[in-house]
């Protein structure tokens, strides 16, 4: 891990120097475009974003297993988290024809938690249950008490994991062989990252998932009381 944090580190700065100096001239700060020059642009910036993910999403890990990141514990409302996680999903989703709905329990106990990264947590399933469900699907984010827990999940009615797979998919580098994964690419670091996350809070993530009906992820979080014990 100590090999990828430097390559990562290494990578970091030329890549931002690029995304800048894509982003002058697709804005057209360095002379009018064509319409085809402004096309190879948007490729060039589409690859740009995977790379700068890429990029981060190696450091997560390495931050993570070296022990180098720490969590800024205040307590929080799950519920207000996953409203603006559905606010940011908004476009997305609507872009590619996806209903994105929010059901949170009433009354629902606060938590302890890293706002930040139980966001970055939402947002890796998030993401990885738009890149799986296709356009007039749905996808469900709900949270509920659970006792000394509150459960949150994400369901979406996408392509759903193989049984020998759902294992699997929490492994760093792991990725589901469909041919909607290849399209839309992936470090196979998300779920693995949010794993760890999740641990680190003193909770613990699963998958439930039947093949062609979809999948949900669950996880759970202590309540702030039992935090402060």
């Amino acid at each position: 891990m100590e090999f990828l944090s430097i390559v990562s580190h290494e990578l970091k700065t030329p890549t931002t120097a690029l995304k800048g100096a894509v982003d002058i001239v697709y804005y057209g700060e360095a002379g009018k475009l064509t319409p085809q020059q402004k096309r190879m642009l948007t490729i060039a910036q589409h690859s740009v974003e995977r790379l700068t993910y890429l990029i981060s999403d190696l450091l997560d890990v390495s931050r993570i297993e070296g022990g180098q990141i720490k969590l800024k514990m205040e307590t929080a409302s799950l519920g207000k988290i996953l409203h603006d996680m559905q606010e940011a999903y908004l476009t997305i989703v609507q872009s590619k024809g996806i209903e994105l709905s929010l059901q949170v329990s009433p009354n629902l106990p606060p938590v302890l938690v890293d706002d930040m990264r139980i966001k970055q947590v939402m947002d890796n399933l998030l993401s990885n249950a738009v890149k799986f469900t296709p356009p007039r699907g749905k996808i469900t984010m709900t949270a509920k008490d659970r006792g000394d827990f509150v459960l949150v999940s994400v369901s979406d009615s996408g392509l759903g994991i193989k049984p020998q797979d759902q294992m699997k998919i929490f492994m760093k580098f792991f990725q589901v062989d469909s041919s909607l994964s290849r399209q839309a690419g992936g470090t196979g670091l998300g779920l693995a990252i949010a794993k760890s996350i999740v641990e680190m809070h003193g909770g613990e993530i699963w998958v439930e998932s039947d093949l062609g009906k979809g999948s949900t992820f669950h996880f759970l979080l202590r309540h702030a009381k039992e935090k402060d014990e």
